[in-house]
């Protein structure tokens, strides 16, 4: 029946008429997908389904950003917001990379999360220690280069400070 779903989806998606709302039509898809990877990752041990629903859900976020790309830089942010707060959550809850770091479409949500995480981390900079101060000016320095998914390791590399002082690091 996944089958039939998914010509259903795609006969859906050839009637939108509006790029605007063919992008969000794309965004809901991703989203639908990564519900699905969230519910077949807790529900089941096969790594064959797993495989295959990481696979859709690469997919159906892949052609989200490329649609997203296509929209005034308001529309881009919101869009891209709502998507990039899902992945990060499946990503986590599954144990599984969604985002290709080569994959030049997935830039947009590169950008945006290194963003976001560097405008946190800059609202808290006197909580940081400075070797953490270190790791954001190298992950602001990849951000200015384009390097939108380097900057964000770079971020993933700074721990909280409340671990560090609890913990005695």
């Amino acid at each position: 029946l996944y089958a039939v779903k998914q010509v259903q989806e795609n006969i859906q998606m050839a009637m939108i008429m509006s790029p605007e709302q063919k992008t969000v039509a794309q965004v809901d898809q991703a989203s639908a997908r990564l519900d699905e990877l969230d519910k077949v990752s807790k529900q089941t041990n096969n790594e064959t389904q797993k495989i295959a629903a990481i696979n859709e859900t690469k997919k159906a976020v892949a052609e989200a950003a490329k649609e997203i790309t296509k929209l005034s830089a308001d529309q881009q942010a919101s869009l891209i917001g709502k998507l990039a707060t899902k992945i990060q959550d499946v990503e986590k809850t599954s144990n599984a990379a969604i985002m290709d770091k080569d994959e030049p479409s997935f830039d947009s949500i590169y950008k945006f999360l290194a963003e976001s995480e560097i405008k946190e981390f800059d609202a808290n900079i006197k909580n940081l220690t400075p070797k953490q101060k270190g790791l954001l000016e190298q992950a602001k320095e990849s951000f200015d280069v384009q390097k939108y998914s380097e900057a964000l390791d770079t971020l993933y590399q700074i721990q909280p400070t409340s671990s560090e002082s609890e913990g005695g690091n």
